[in-house]
């Protein structure tokens, strides 16, 4: 009787824990809270430049990144894109450094450090930079009047990359005349101006360049065998304007030499 006894009493004491276990609630593993990161920019350079000039990134970030990696981006489209890479240095400090090659308006950079497994993702942004590239006249088309394009001799030197102005249709003295669409993102305007050493000898022609309705550079009694070297501001402009008009003489060809314009389209 006694042996039932405590036999049974084992049996209820089982029961009673198998019961008990199965009615808790098994808890999930408490995840880690990643640690926040901050970056700090000191300098970002200069956010107006040329194709092919270095934009140079420095700064601070807080002590967790130490040793660890940040990224110079760029936003192309909807993505950011690496341009350089650095480790962040036992100091707290980076420096990034890339050449800029594509010409642009408005490119916007930022530095970004990557989530690890104890710190979240950081960014800070370097802002927008403009940068400019030099465009022959010749690769964009007029949106008014016309010219010709190619190489030309003028005073004795072949510049490759030219407009030259004619007379309408090639017919009468009226003027020669072409815009340029700037869409005010251009600064500079530069040629060699002259007459086609092609031209007659006594062709004499005049030139009035303008930025919309503003005279930047004037010129009358242009002549085979002299050339003018032109460098302009045309900075906020809309539109580029070349008149051109043969006063005397023959026939030829008013050229601007291997004109071009500095601009971040």
């Amino acid at each position: 009787m006694g042996r039932h006894l405590v036999r049974l009493t084992t049996l209820l004491v089982t029961a009673v824990g198998l019961a008990l276990a199965g009615s808790v609630t098994p808890q999930p593993a408490v995840a880690l809270a990643l640690a926040p990161v901050t970056i700090t920019l000191t300098s970002t350079g200069s956010h107006s430049l040329d194709a092919g000039q270095r934009v140079t990134v420095s700064g601070t970030t807080s002590a967790n990144l130490r040793g660890r990696k940040v990224r110079l981006q760029r936003l192309t489209g909807s993505r950011w894109v690496d341009l350089t890479t650095t480790t962040v240095s036992s100091t707290r400090s980076f420096t990034l450094s890339v050449r800029m090659t594509r010409a642009g308006a408005g490119q916007r950079l930022r530095v970004f450090a990557p989530a690890t497994r104890t710190t979240r993702a950081g960014q800070r942004s370097a802002g927008r930079y403009d940068v400019f590239g030099w465009y022959f006249l010749i690769d964009r088309s007029p949106v008014e009047g016309s010219v010709q394009e190619g190489s030309y001799g003028v005073n004795g030197t072949t510049y490759a990359n030219s407009v030259a102005l004619a007379r309408v249709n090639g017919l009468g003295d009226g003027p020669a005349t072409a815009q340029y669409d700037l869409s005010r993102d251009c600064t500079r305007f530069r040629a060699t101006v002259g007459m086609s050493d092609s031209a007659s000898s006594t062709a004499v022609w005049k030139l009035d360049v303008l930025a919309d309705d503003l005279p930047l550079w004037s010129r009358t009694n242009l002549r085979i065998g002299a050339s003018h070297a032109v460098d302009l501001d045309i900075e906020s402009g809309l539109r580029l304007r070349l008149n051109g008009a043969r006063t005397d003489g023959g026939s030829g060809h008013l050229v601007l030499g291997d004109a071009r314009i500095r601009c971040a389209f």
